[in-house]
């Protein structure tokens, strides 16, 4: 999925799955594109960012229990990874809840 914001592309990946499958397979890409001298952010869960320290930027729109303000900074975080000229964005998923 790509992510077009400000007309830049960004590749925005999304990575699902149970918690710890995610992790890891996010730290992979994040060792991955490492390697390719790409400059990775990451767009976690308050709950998780501490994981990911090898990323050049990791962000965080809010906690997984909390997903009306997940909802309301999402955009406002991918913004941010743009500017700071990532050149990937490795996003978690967030559970799949109806959002009042």
């Amino acid at each position: 999925m790509k992510y077009n914001y400000s007309s830049t592309e960004v590749p925005l990946i999304l990575i699902g799955g149970y918690l710890k499958d995610k992790i890891v397979r996010i730290k992979e890409l994040i060792k991955e594109n490492k390697k390719q001298n790409k400059i990775v952010g990451v767009l976690s869960s308050i709950e998780t960012r501490e994981f990911y320290k090898e990323a050049d930027f990791v962000l965080s729109p809010g906690s997984k229990n909390d997903l009306q303000v997940v909802a309301r900074n999402i955009s406002r975080i991918i913004e941010e990874l743009n500017q700071k000229g990532v050149d990937i964005i490795l996003a978690e998923t967030f559970p799949a809840k109806e959002i009042d």
